[in-house]
């Protein structure tokens, strides 16, 4: 019994160490001999440091052998005890700072890159959107404009060239008509006859004008109202006899344009071209609107 309370002893001290040990009981020696080769093996072993727990008398009375006991009557535990790993070294206090710097710095950068870039694409928007705006108000007031700037046309007029064989002059006129909502400002007009076979086309670079054949006016022109018109007589061909014209193998074409200037300052044209239809009457001389068809080139019939 006494044995038992001997080893529970042994333990508890071990237990309340106050740092963490590794033991191992030894045999119990029988003789000094086996103590002095015990001393020995220590001193080898300089590395390993070897702690004597304080031995435990065995009272008198016990039932121990002499196996376990020393010549003094005492209990002997040997415990061999290594020393633990090193403690990893702490991190510096300023290194930490330093650390925590760097973090702060890349994260602001990032930040920083991140709103820029978000800035960029807000910026893109807005131009866009202010690039769409600013083409829907020019569109709008394209629209304006053409709504209701002046729009010049020309009609041929009165045309005298009665069916002969000699040669003569055909005479003709040409109304100029405001068919816009704003005032129109005459500038210059132009007019020009040719009479082509049939199987010939118009050249495609008009011809240069007679100066009999152009009226112009000076400074700001002069003024049509929407709706006005102004006849302009006494152009005129030289025809090689109208007998063929009558008879449709040859055409008489009559072209020009019209200069003005509309009441938003911008300075315009239109240019016409027509031809006379051979088949419309029985007369040239009957002078029906309907008898003048627009015709030609595109270079001919243009306006801006």
């Amino acid at each position: 019994m006494l044995k038992h309370l001997a080893i529970f002893a042994m333990f508890l001290a071990v237990a309340q160490a106050p740092t963490p040990i590794m033991g191992q009981t030894a045999n119990r020696p029988s003789s000094d001999s086996q103590k002095q080769d015990r001393g020995a093996n220590n001193r080898k072993n300089p590395s390993e440091t070897t702690t004597t727990v304080s031995p435990q008398k065995i009272g008198s009375g016990t039932s121990a052998t002499e196996s376990d006991k020393t010549p003094n009557g005492y209990q002997n535990t040997a415990v061999n005890i290594t020393n633990s790993a090193p403690m990893p070294e702490s991190w510096p206090f300023h290194e930490r700072i330093s650390w925590g710097a760097n973090l702060a710095l890349v994260l602001s950068s990032i930040c920083g890159i991140g709103i820029g870039m978000w800035t960029l694409i807000l910026l893109k928007r807005q131009t866009k959107a202010t690039e769409d705006t600013a083409n829907t108000a020019l569109k709008q007031a394209s629209h304006i404009v053409t709504s209701e700037r002046a729009w010049m046309i020309a009609n041929v007029e009165k045309l005298h060239a009665p069916k002969t064989t000699m040669d003569q002059n055909i005479w003709f006129s040409i109304r100029c008509l405001n068919k816009g909502k704003t005032p129109a400002f005459l500038l210059e007009i132009g007019n020009h006859g040719l009479i082509r076979h049939r199987s010939e086309k118009l050249p495609a670079i008009q011809l240069p004008y007679e100066e009999a054949n152009i009226e112009r006016w000076e400074g700001n022109g002069l003024p049509l109202q929407p709706g006005a018109d102004i006849v302009r007589s006494n152009f005129s061909v030289i025809g090689r006899g109208t007998e063929k014209i009558h008879s449709g193998e040859e055409f008489l074409w009559i072209y020009g344009y019209i200069k003005y200037r509309d009441a938003f300052g911008e300075n315009r044209e239109t240019w016409y071209c027509f031809l006379w239809d051979n088949n419309c009457s029985i007369s040239i001389e009957e002078d029906r609107p309907s008898c003048y068809m627009q015709r030609g080139p595109a270079s001919y019939n243009r306006a801006n």
